[in-house]
């Protein structure tokens, strides 16, 4: 979604402005942490990665909150 979003920007700015922008490139970023196995795995992800926290000393907001 993010892409299309940056897609149908960059258009209208080559509409406004004349220059060309190449396609957005979002789908195919890995994002840090972003090794959970999809939407259906991700709430056991944060309950993992949230007992990480917690084992190095946060409390669970803060395990949460970073």
């Amino acid at each position: 979604m993010a892409g299309r979003v940056v897609d149908l920007a960059a258009n209208r700015l080559k509409q406004t402005t004349g220059i060309s922008y190449p396609p957005c490139q979002t789908d195919h970023v890995e994002l840090s942490g972003g090794h959970f196995g999809g939407s259906k795995y991700f709430a056991g992800y944060v309950e993992e990665k949230t007992a990480e926290g917690r084992s190095l000393g946060l409390t669970e907001t803060e395990a949460l909150s970073r």
